[in-house]
């Protein structure tokens, strides 16, 4: 059986080189290179499109800022073009915009920020090759991220609540602090339950 092929698009031509050099470098995996994302749409139809094409590219490392064609746009073409192939995103950003859209895609399955290990590289690649049907981790971490977030903002509520009862007055203001007691009642509830998502 032929190892998998894996597809690194990037702009930048030395870390192409070196993702390229340390997947193939495992001996598990083949590589091919594009420097833009023009470059990949063509390689995967090359590749990918057509019933007899028996050697496909498997996974793609999209490189998400490129100059032309972004790796957000060719994420977007690979359904239309071979449903079958994944993707992991790759960055110098850590920008939600750009994980959002891709954690709404069922072709992204995981991404990484550069500068990243060979490490954590491969164990990306290989988490996705071990397990294909279970790789959708960029949508459970964007969604632990938005969970975190949420916390985050329900406690600093809760703090201000907790300082505002503080400063009020018990005879002039029982009624109010009653009504700050219920709405920290309920929101411990709502973390809680954030929590245990």
């Amino acid at each position: 059986m032929t190892s998998p092929l894996v597809l690194i698009v990037d702009d930048e031509a030395p870390i192409a080189s070196t993702f390229a050099k340390a997947i193939e470098a495992t001996g598990r995996y083949r590589t091919l290179v594009a420097g833009s994302g023009q470059e990949a749409i063509d390689l995967i139809r090359d590749k990918n499109v057509g019933l007899l094409k028996r050697d496909k590219i498997r996974l793609a490392l999209l490189d998400i800022r490129m100059p032309g064609m972004s790796g957000i746009e060719v994420l977007k073409q690979l359904p239309k073009l071979d449903s079958g192939l994944k993707a992991v995103m790759v960055t110098a950003y850590n920008e939600d915009d750009y994980w959002f859209e891709s954690a709404l895609s069922e072709t992204a399955v995981d991404f990484l920020i550069k500068p990243t290990t060979v490490a954590v590289l491969l164990r990306v690649i290989d988490s996705y090759f071990q397990n294909p049907e279970k790789a959708n981790v960029i949508r459970q971490k964007y969604h632990d991220r938005d969970i975190e977030k949420r916390i985050k903002e329900d406690k600093e509520q809760y703090q201000t609540l907790l300082e505002k009862m503080g400063k009020v007055d018990n005879q002039s203001g029982a009624g109010f602090v009653d009504q700050l007691k219920d709405h920290i009642e309920t929101m411990e509830k709502r973390i809680k339950s954030l929590e245990e998502e």
